[in-house]
């Protein structure tokens, strides 16, 4: 966990999950990049960018070219909060698949995840 006690989970947790994913996988974005990306309305992510913001977990900056633009960005602490998150979330669910699923039930996953690389891939 995060200095200060923040934890993922504990903030709009699917919203907030999905606005650091997309700048971690995009780069800076605007409001309107990222809701078009979620496919929901640049208002209603307000709530959920001020509390990221409120956490030093995103940072906007003005762009230079235009003064009515800002881009959103991970900060250094954002990036920590996503990594703990995502290896926790593996950690989780290799667990899980090593306890709950027999030995055919873990080959045809391990296929369908190869078939998945695959058109990730292609």
């Amino acid at each position: 966990m995060v200095g200060g006690g923040t934890k993922l989970t504990a903030m709009a947790p699917r919203a907030a999950k999905a606005v650091l994913g997309q700048l971690q996988r995009r780069g800076a974005l605007t409001a309107s990049e990222i809701a078009a990306a979620e496919r929901v309305q640049p208002q209603s992510l307000t709530r959920v960018l001020a509390s990221l913001e409120e956490q030093q977990l995103i940072s906007r900056q003005q762009d230079p070219n235009d003064r009515r633009r800002h881009t959103i960005e991970l900060t250094d602490r954002g990036r920590r909060l996503l990594q703990e998150h995502m290896q926790s979330s593996d950690d989780w669910l290799a667990e899980a698949i090593d306890q709950r699923l027999n030995p055919t039930e873990r080959a045809v996953l391990q296929l369908a995840a190869g078939i998945l690389d695959q058109l990730l891939d292609g």
